[in-house]
C-alpha cells in the first residue's frame, strides 16, 4: 500500500499562514465584543443573564457547554462568567483535570452532577469528587445503558455519600435491575425522585419531603404494605407516576385510603388487577389530573371473552375511586365537561383527563376560561366496552361528548341520551349519531313526544372528516339526512343552533346555503373537492371506524 505523500514545505507554511490570519480573526472579534451594546450593561445584570441561560440550557441539555461561549465573547465576559459560581455549578462531560477547574469556580454554589456511567477508570474520578462535594450536591443523575458494567455500576452506589443535605433532585436510571443502599443521603429530604430499575427501600427517609415521585420499569419495587406507609410520609406530594412498577403482595383488609390532598398529577400503569388494588386505597381531590393505562390482564386466563372480566374490575375500581375523590370535595362533585371515545390498539385502555387548552384548538366553540377536567378513553372496538366505561364516570354534567368510536344508534341513546346538560357533539361522520338524534317519529309541537326527544339539550353538531355520499347508504351520511335530522329537531322544539364542518368531502357552498335555511350558524371550511379519496382509495373515515 502506497503512503500519502509528504506536505511540501510551501503548503506547510500556507498551513501555518491560514492558522495565524484565523487567530487574528478570533482576537479581533474578541477586541471588538467590548465594545458592543450588550457589555455595557452592569456586571450583576450580565451575571444574572449568564445565570439564567446556563439554567435553561441545562432543562435541554445534560451536558451544557455554554459557559464557554461566555468566556470566550470578550475579556469582561470572561472575567464575569469565572467570577459567577453558579454557572459553574454544573460538572462537564470532560478530563479530571477540567472537572476540578469547573470545581474550583463553581466555590460554593449548589452542584448539579450527572453521571453516565460507561468507562471504570471514569466511575472511581467521579467518586471522588461526590465523597469530596456531597455537602455541596443539589441535583444528582446516575445512568448506566452497559449491562456489561453491573458490578462497577452497583460498586459505585455502593459508595455514594451518607450525607447530603442540600440534595433535592435524584435520577436513578439503569437497563438492569441495581440496588439504592438503605443508608444512601439518610440526612436528605429530597423533593424530586426518579429511579428506573433500582430497587430502593420503601421505608428510606428518602420519600417524607417528596414533592413529585417517577418510578419505571421496577417490577419488583417493595411490598404494597411499605409503600402505602410510604405515600403517608409525603404530604406534599404533587407528582406520582408509576410506570409498570406497581409493588407486589396485597393490602392489609383493614387498610383506611391513603388521603393525597395535595396530589396534582397522577399516572399509573400496569397489569389489570394491580391497577385495581391500587386505586381502591388512593384518595385524591377531584382537581387532580389522572391518567390510568392497562397494558395487561395476566390473571384472566384462558377465557375466550376477557372483557367481562376485565370491566368488571376495571369499572368497579374506577367507581370507587371516583368515589373517593367525592368524598373528598367537600361542597365540590367531580365531574367531566368533555368525555372523548377514541378508537385503539386492542391490548390497551387507557383513561386520561386534560384542560380546556387541548379541546379548545380543536373545537372554536368552547371558548371558555375554566379549567374543568376532561375525559378521554382509549379502546378497542367494543361499544359494550366504552359503554360500561361511561356508566361508571360521573357524566350527569357532560357538556361536550368526542365519538371517534364505532357506535350504534341504541347505545348512543343509552348511555347518553338523557344527559340534559350535554350541549355539543364531535363526530366522525358515523351515520348512527344522526340516527340518533332523530329517532323519534312522532306529530311535531307535541310536548309529550319533545320529552322523549334524546339529547334535549344539544346546541352544537361539530362533524370532522365526513364523505358526504350523493347516493344514499347505509352507513354514510348524504346531505339530505342531515337536513331531515335538523329540521325535524326544529320541528320539536330542540333545534341545532351550530353547526360546524370540517375535513369533509362532497359538500358544495349550494349544500352549505340550504343548511343555513335551518340552522343559525353554519361554519364549513370549505374543503376542495381534489382533496377526496379517489379510485375508490380508503379514506379517514373508513379507516378509523372498521375493525
Amino acid at each position: 500500500m502506497e503512503s500519502e505523500p509528504l506536505p511540501c514545505k510551501a503548503q506547510i507554511l500556507i498551513d501555518k499562514e491560514i492558522h495565524q490570519l484565523r487567530e487574528s480573526i478570533r482576537l479581533l472579534h474578541y477586541k471588538r465584543n467590548q465594545y458592543a451594546l450588550i457589555t455595557k450593561l452592569q456586571p450583576e445584570i450580565l451575571s444574572r443573564i449568564f445565570t439564567y441561560v446556563e439554567w435553561a440550557h441545562q432543562q435541554e441539555d445534560y451536558q451544557s457547554k455554554r459557559h464557554y461561549n461566555f468566556s470566550f465573547v470578550s475579556q469582561d465576559w470572561r472575567e464575569i462568567a469565572i467570577s459567577t459560581p453558579e454557572v459553574w455549578a454544573t460538572l462537564p462531560k470532560h478530563p479530571p483535570e477540567w472537572c476540578r477547574t469547573v470545581l474550583e469556580r463553581s466555590k460554593a454554589s449548589d452542584l448539579t452532577i450527572r453521571v453516565c456511567l460507561h468507562y471504570p477508570h471514569r466511575a472511581n474520578d467521579l467518586q471522588e469528587i461526590l465523597a469530596e462535594h456531597a455537602a455541596r450536591l443539589f441535583d444528582l443523575s446516575i445512568s448506566s445503558f452497559d449491562s456489561t458494567m453491573i458490578h462497577e455500576v452497583q460498586l459505585f452506589l455502593n459508595a455514594l455519600p451518607t450525607s447530603a443535605p442540600r440534595l433535592r433532585n435524584l435520577r436513578l436510571v439503569f437497563n438492569v435491575p441495581l440496588t439504592l443502599p438503605m443508608g444512601s443521603f439518610s440526612d436528605t429530604r429530597l423533593s424530586n425522585l426518579v429511579i428506573q430499575k433500582c430497587r430502593i427501600v420503601w421505608k428510606s427517609s428518602l420519600f417524607t419531603g417528596l414533592t413529585d415521585l417517577t418510578i419505571i420499569n421496577n417490577p419488583c419495587s417493595g411490598p404494597l404494605v411499605d409503600f402505602f406507609d410510604a405515600l403517608t410520609r409525603m404530604p406534599g406530594l404533587r407528582k406520582l407516576v408509576l410506570i409498570e412498577s406497581i409493588p407486589s403482595g396485597s393490602p392489609p383488609p383493614l387498610i383506611q385510603p391513603i388521603s393525597l390532598f395535595s396530589l396534582e398529577e397522577l399516572y399509573i400503569s400496569g397489569d389489570m388487577y394491580d391497577l385495581e388494588k391500587v386505586l381502591k386505597y388512593l384518595s385524591v381531590l377531584v382537581s387532580t389530573m389522572v391518567k390510568i393505562e392497562c397494558t395487561s390482564w395476566s390473571r384472566i386466563g384462558g377465557d375466550s371473552r376477557p372483557f367481562e372480566q376485565i370491566m368488571a374490575a376495571f369499572t368497579g375500581s374506577i367507581s370507587h375511586f371516583f368515589a373517593l375523590m367525592r368524598s373528598n370535595a367537600g361542597n365540590e362533585v367531580p365531574f367531566y365537561e368533555t368525555l372523548s371515545l377514541y378508537p385503539g390498539a386492542s391490548h390497551r385502555m387507557l383513561i386520561r383527563t386534560w384542560g380546556n387548552n387541548w379541546i379548545r384548538s380543536g373545537a372554536p366553540f368552547t371558548e371558555t376560561g375554566d379549567e374543568k377536567p376532561h375525559f378521554t378513553f382509549l379502546a378497542p372496538f367494543e361499544n359494550t366496552l366504552a359503554t360500561r366505561i361511561a356508566a361508571a364516570l360521573p357524566l350527569s354534567h357532560l357538556k361536550t361528548l368526542m365519538l371517534m368510536l364505532k357506535s350504534d344508534c341504541s347505545s348512543l341513546i343509552r348511555t347518553f341520551g338523557h344527559l340534559q346538560r350535554l350541549e355539543t357533539i364531535i363526530f366522525n361522520g358515523s351515520s348512527e349519531v344522526i340516527k340518533a338524534l332523530r329517532c323519534i317519529k312522532a306529530p311535531p309541537n307535541k310536548p309529550d313526544y319533545r320529552d322523549r326527544l334524546p339529547f334535549l339539550g344539544l346546541e352544537n353538531l361539530l362533524m370532522r372528516d365526513v364523505l358526504f355520499e350523493e347516493y344514499r347508504r347505509v352507513d354514510h351520511i348524504t346531505v339530505d339526512s342531515l337536513m331531515d335530522c335538523l329540521m325535524e329537531r326544529s320541528e320539536y322544539g330542540a333545534p341545532i343552533q351550530k353547526l360546524f364542518i370540517y375535513h369533509s368531502w362532497e359538500i358544495y357552498p349550494r349544500d352549505i346555503e340550504m343548511l343555513e335555511e335551518i340552522v343559525v350558524d353554519v361554519a364549513w371550511d370549505g374543503y376542495e373537492e381534489e382533496y377526496a379519496p379517489v379510485d375508490g382509495g380508503s379514506d379517514y373515515l373508513s379507516s378509523n371506524t372498521s375493525d
